[in-house]
């Protein structure tokens, strides 16, 4: 089966203009990270990340994906807690999604920072904005929950922080943002 496996992986991101763009900070009814209603903060975008900082160590694995699925995966639906140590004090904004696949074999295609498949220029990072970004101090601890859920028509991610603060559940049922099958 192509693919064979992949996995997604998180890590918390310093990027004021990433998160003013996806809150609508230019207005309008132009397409993309624009738009300025509250949903705009529970859609994941991709990217191509420019100006950031990432405050942790790097990122860490969220779901892992088999094909075929194994017996006892009864749904590809998938729930993860992720825990990040701030290396600085910084202001969060949201999270870079990157994914590693294993096509076949040993052939990779990877936009993971460890694993980047070099040469590779139309894939680019996923990132997941926070209603309101979190300030934290070098040593604290970020607690990140996510979910991957379906229905009969579609795919959704949905995702909070329960640590230093909680916050409440973005995307709740894919209301702002689903991918259809």
């Amino acid at each position: 089966s192509i693919p064979q496996s992949y996995v997604s992986s998180l890590a918390p991101i310093s990027a004021a203009a990433l998160w003013a763009d996806a809150r609508g900070r230019n207005g309008g009814a132009n397409t993309g990270m624009q738009g300025g209603d509250s949903g705009q903060l529970e859609t994941a975008y991709v990217v191509c990340i420019h100006r950031a900082y990432y405050p942790s160590a790097g990122p860490q694995d969220c779901f892992t994906f088999r094909h075929p699925k194994r017996p006892f995966e009864a749904t590809n639906d998938r729930t993860a807690e992720l825990s990040f140590e701030v290396q600085e004090d910084t202001l969060v904004h949201g999270f870079a999604g990157y994914f590693d696949c294993v096509l076949y074999g040993d052939v990779r295609m990877s936009i993971h920072p460890d694993t980047y498949s070099k040469g590779m220029f139309s894939w680019f990072p996923m990132f997941f904005p926070l209603q309101v970004p979190v300030y934290l101090r070098k040593g604290q601890t970020l607690r990140s929950h996510w979910f991957r859920r379906h229905d009969d028509r579609k795919v959704w991610y949905e995702w909070a922080i329960s640590e230093p603060a909680p916050t409440a559940l973005q995307n709740p049922g894919g209301r702002s943002w689903a991918i259809g099958l």
